[in-house]
């Protein structure tokens, strides 16, 4: 039984407030997602929608022969001897904006519901391990969602910045605003850890707060149990590809 979804009847919320609510107080929020699941649709539209929304935008204004140049740059940086750039350049030269824009969007879209449907996962089975109450998957998947909210308003935040600007010479990492190469490293794109620092997000620790708060609150755990089962994934994948890049 979902003990979970069986909490006493408060007055409920709209999905509006629980978005809210989410971003500032993500206890007062656990109970609500709970109880209404159906509502986690509206950060997981929110969450696609921004992130299409910004590629989109993105690819519709870059100087694609430009940005193009620079990819083959940053392709030979990283390439061993022996490669020509004749050949890079061939291999490259077929590719349009809108090739780009759709690898980006399917490899995108792809990630987050393969994240999103790992943590809820993810945090079923540490559920089951550490406590005794039982809360179905279809709860986690819904807690999973709504703690994505953060990044869905780096999106919106990314978006807002490149409409003050002009985008045709503007690399892709660039586009990440929140990231913690943007706001601190400034890594050039053919440097090793440029990637793995462009794809740490600022708000990815806000994505672990919010997971590690409705961890405790359903599960009864500490508080400290909850930041722990929030952060430790974040935290052994970017450990992994640092591991990766530096040997």
């Amino acid at each position: 039984m979902d003990t979970v979804a069986t909490l006493p009847d408060t007055p409920r919320p709209s999905a509006w407030t629980t978005l809210l609510n989410v971003l500032v107080s993500p206890a007062a929020a656990c109970d609500d997602i709970a109880r209404r699941r159906r509502h986690a649709l509206l950060p997981l539209v929110l969450l696609l929608l921004s992130f299409s929304t910004l590629w989109v935008y993105y690819y519709s204004r870059v100087d694609f022969g430009w940005l193009l140049e620079r990819m083959i740059d940053s392709s030979m940086a990283r390439m061993k001897e022996g490669v020509s750039r004749q050949e890079v350049e061939m291999r490259m030269g077929e590719l349009t904006a809108g090739m780009m824009c759709a690898l980006m969007l399917f490899a995108g879209l792809a990630s987050i519901l393969m994240i999103l449907a790992f943590r809820a996962v993810y945090l079923l089975v540490l559920s089951r391990l550490l406590s005794e109450r039982q809360t179905g998957i279809a709860t986690w998947m819904a807690l999973s969602i709504w703690a994505a909210v953060p990044t869905a308003l780096s999106s919106v935040i990314a978006l807002l910045y490149i409409l003050t600007l002009d985008v045709s010479y503007l690399m892709p990492e660039d586009v990440a605003v929140a990231s913690v190469n943007h706001l601190f490293l400034h890594l050039p794109s053919s440097d090793r850890w440029a990637p793995l620092a462009t794809s740490l997000d600022v708000f990815l620790g806000w994505n672990a707060v919010i997971l590690g708060v409705g961890f405790s609150r359903w599960t009864g755990t500490a508080w400290w149990v909850g930041q722990l089962v929030g952060f430790f994934p974040f935290v052994l994948i970017y450990a992994i590809w640092a591991a990766i890049v530096a040997f």
